[in-house]
């Protein structure tokens, strides 16, 4: 399981085709995630780590949907929720208070609200997994990775000027 799901270790090929970056480190822990087996350690980055990993209560991959989730909110608001904070303050909110979701629920569509949801559910046997959020309808009207390549190269060519 990859206990460090964030935007910054994920790559895009000049095809649009993105990948983790950090999946051969992570594939050990997801083979014995497979395999059913628990883990109690508290391994990741604060801001994206899910509250039963902050709780060092056993989890399995479900920490791993819970960490794309904040990586979704990441995309639309520019940080991880309690960026702004303390690693400390965050793990006690993301520990202890409601899911956090983006700052303004108005600037997303009705469908990626719910596909946030499905993520950013406390209770991991409640949460989605990774299967059913394959089938959620978010990802099924998304285009062909292809059509990240003029945004990429756009951003690039912007970063450059820097």
């Amino acid at each position: 399981m990859n206990v460090t799901v964030v935007a910054g270790n994920f790559v895009e090929s000049s095809a649009g085709l993105i990948s983790d970056a950090v999946y051969i480190f992570n594939a050990y822990t997801v083979h014995l995630g497979r395999l059913g087996f628990l883990r109690k350690s508290l391994v990741g980055t604060p801001y994206w780590m899910a509250p039963e990993v902050i709780s060092k209560s056993p989890y399995g991959t479900e920490v791993d949907v819970w960490s794309l989730g904040i990586m979704v909110v990441e995309m639309v608001d520019g940080e991880p929720p309690y960026f702004s904070e303390t690693p400390v303050a965050a793990m006690k909110r993301l520990r202890d208070e409601h899911a956090p979701t983006v700052r303004n629920v108005s600037q997303v569509s009705p469908v990626l609200k719910d596909f946030l949801d499905r993520m950013l559910t406390r209770d991991p046997m409640e949460r989605a997994s990774a299967t059913d959020l394959l089938e959620h309808p978010f990802l099924l009207q998304s285009g062909s990775p292809q059509c990240l390549v003029p945004l990429v190269e756009q951003y690039r060519k912007r970063m450059s000027r820097c």
